[in-house]
């Protein structure tokens, strides 16, 4: 019979573990989990509230006329659409931060493909490609889906990092 160096309970035969003490591993393990979480969610939103918001230089009917364009602006390389067919400055805004985007994941791709180059081959390192594409597909992900959430809810907010740079005039 075994006993337990924390707090003295007898441990059954076949477990390795107190039975008293799990439940207190389990809830540090909770509050670990709750305090990363919050963590996350305030460097979000952080993040989020340091964004310049541009939707009072833009007309109302402009706004609202052009939603589609601007949920287009975000769909990859289909930001083009919006840059020949719309002349809306509020249209412009947000192909402008498509634009960016498309850039960005572009060169972040092309950096993955070579990394995949060089490293795919290697039998332990492969695995590094592939963690580094899905990254970066979740990251673009995340930024074409608040593109769009600021589209749907009529509003010119620059998107975190990349929205600074303008490239449409």
């Amino acid at each position: 019979m075994n006993y337990c160096k924390k707090c003295g309970s007898v441990i059954p035969d076949g477990q390795t573990q107190c039975p008293n003490c799990i439940p207190e591993k389990n809830i540090d393990i909770e509050n670990k989990l709750r305090e990363a979480g919050n963590y996350v969610k305030n460097t979000a939103t952080n993040i989020l509230a340091d964004c310049p918001d541009h939707t009072h230089t833009f007309e109302g009917y402009d706004i609202l006329a052009n939603r589609n364009y601007c949920i287009l602006s975000y769909l990859s390389w289909l930001c083009v659409i919006p840059i020949f067919k719309c002349r809306s400055p509020y249209a412009r805004f947000h192909a402008n931060q498509g634009l960016v985007l498309a850039i960005v994941s572009t060169i972040l791709f092309l950096i993955s493909g070579t990394v995949d180059f060089f490293l795919g081959n290697a039998f332990l390192l492969s695995i590094i490609p592939t963690i580094l594409k899905i990254l970066i597909r979740l990251v673009v992900a995340a930024y074409s889906c608040l593109g769009i959430y600021n589209a749907v809810t009529h509003k010119a907010r620059e998107l975190p990092l990349i929205g600074k740079f303008q490239l449409l005039k």
